[in-house]
């Protein structure tokens, strides 16, 4: 069985999301355990966003961390998107929530992974735990299950970021490569280079023409899909839930108390 392990970042902001990690099997991973713990040394833990990025001790630990996943053969796996590129098509709460950057930078992550996998070889998905969108990754899991998809996919979990090493790397691969996106020439983009590799990776950078091609067909199917869910139109949506959070929380209190 392969297991993926996924980060994410800039999802919190209006332009570049970003979700990356490595594949690999059990095997590797087992063995790519000890040495990447040895390699960040006695922190425990890596996590971009609290590095001191005026420290040069923090360039030679990146480069020290960096080689490591690719060493024991665990291949790079990346997705994103430009959220300015087709929020302007996202005219309602229900869509705005049905279809952020997050899903959308995910999506073709889990094409690849699902087309270069070998015949009889399942996937196991473990994301960093980000509650807002577990519903959404949820609802995009079974439509994959629905199209046949569901004896290669093993299972699909969210794990809180301190509780394994294993999503560290896909947390410094998603910002590596949001720091490549912004600006390839900024320091951040060279200090976090290592971990690249080759620049070789399953998954797309989407480019702005087929995010909005895309978005154009899935709408619709968005809404539809919510509709079926809380028996309540576009229209009504509009109306007496304002934004993607009032969606965000109705949605919760239906997984809590179906009806």
């Amino acid at each position: 069985m392969l297991t993926v392990y996924l980060d994410e970042s800039g999802h919190e902001t209006p332009t570049h999301v970003v979700i990356a990690g490595f594949v690999g099997n059990d095997e590797q991973w087992k063995e790519f355990a000890p040495e990447w713990m040895r390699a960040v040394g006695p922190s425990g833990s890596l996590h971009m966003k609290d590095l001191r990025w005026e420290r040069d001790s923090t360039r030679q630990r990146l480069a020290r961390l960096g080689p490591i996943p690719h060493q024991f053969g665990l291949h790079p796996v990346i997705g994103a998107v430009n959220v300015s590129d087709f929020s302007d098509l996202l005219s309602d709460p229900v869509t705005q929530y049905a279809l952020p950057g997050y899903i959308a930078a995910l999506h073709p992550i889990m094409i690849d992974l699902l087309r270069f996998t070998p015949p009889g070889e399942r996937i196991k998905f473990v994301f960093d735990q980000q509650e807002q969108y577990q519903p959404i990754v949820e609802v995009l899991f079974s439509g994959f299950n629905d199209a046949g998809d569901a004896e290669r996919i093993s299972d699909v979990s969210f794990v809180r970021r301190d509780s394994t090493c294993l999503t560290q790397p896909s947390d410094y691969l998603a910002y590596a490569t949001l720091q490549r996106l912004r600006d390839p020439h900024s320091e951040r983009a060279a200090w976090c280079s290592p971990i690249l590799g080759n620049g070789t990776f399953l998954g797309r950078i989407i480019d702005r023409e087929t995010i909005r091609a895309a978005m154009e067909k899935v709408i619709p199917q968005a809404e539809e899909l919510t509709f079926h869910q809380t028996g309540i139109s576009p229209e009504q949506f509009a109306e007496k839930y304002p934004d993607k959070k009032a969606v965000r929380e109705l949605m919760k209190r239906n997984r809590t108390n179906p009806e």
